[in-house]
């Protein structure tokens, strides 16, 4: 992998913070799997006792057991390519990086173009210890919108995804839901505030 250089999958914070010094980029898609917040997150956006939650990457089966949006039955994303003058040191700093959990896995992508590629993809399954799973929805969001970490607040992280989903002009169906749902947590009376008052009678 070093040697020949690799293409990395990106489908959550890489897509918006690589801090790779990749060479190429392209959209791609992953089929099989559904973003999830089910990882739980102790060293960035939360801390032990009070993990946040991150993305890692769900088969559609498992997601379709839970009940959720089940969007297209596929992931889109990103994928970038690590030339071989830096694929040891990129690899290094990704281990680092997703070293709550996640393993290193190979995937085939088909990017815009419709190539098939190998590509590596981190990937947080239940047998780690960070694994915290699904949950009700009201109960998950909750959690978004209060844990906070040494990079943040986990509902940051939330609003980040969804922006650059916007701006890729990927619609995820989960990831709306959730931005929705994390809207009226944080602002119940929202809808409330913006109602005009009545006309009062002459």
């Amino acid at each position: 992998m070093t040697q020949d250089g690799f293409w990395l999958f990106a489908y959550g914070s890489l897509m918006a913070r690589p801090a790779l010094p990749w060479t190429q980029r392209v959209e791609a898609t992953l089929p099989g799997y559904q973003r999830r917040f089910w990882q739980g997150s102790h060293d960035h956006r939360g801390v032990p006792g009070a993990p946040g939650r991150v993305l890692t990457l769900v088969p559609t089966e498992d997601v379709e057991n839970e009940g959720e949006e089940r969007g297209e039955g596929a992931c889109e994303g990103l994928l970038y390519y690590l030339p071989p003058a830096v694929a040891k040191g990129a690899l290094a700093r990704l281990d680092y990086r997703e070293k709550n959990g996640y393993l290193r896995c190979t995937r085939e992508v088909r990017d815009r173009f419709g190539i098939r590629r190998r590509a590596l993809v981190y990937l947080a399954t239940p047998h780690n210890p960070a694994w915290l799973g699904p949950a009700p929805r009201a109960e998950l969001v909750a959690q978004l919108c209060t844990a906070q970490g040494p990079s943040g607040r986990n509902i940051d992280y939330l609003r980040a995804l969804h922006r650059t989903l916007r701006q890729l002009r990927i619609t995820d169906p989960h990831i709306e839901a959730l931005m929705a749902a994390a809207g009226r947590h944080l602002n119940p009376a929202g809808a409330l505030t913006t109602a005009r008052p009545p006309k009062e009678e002459p």
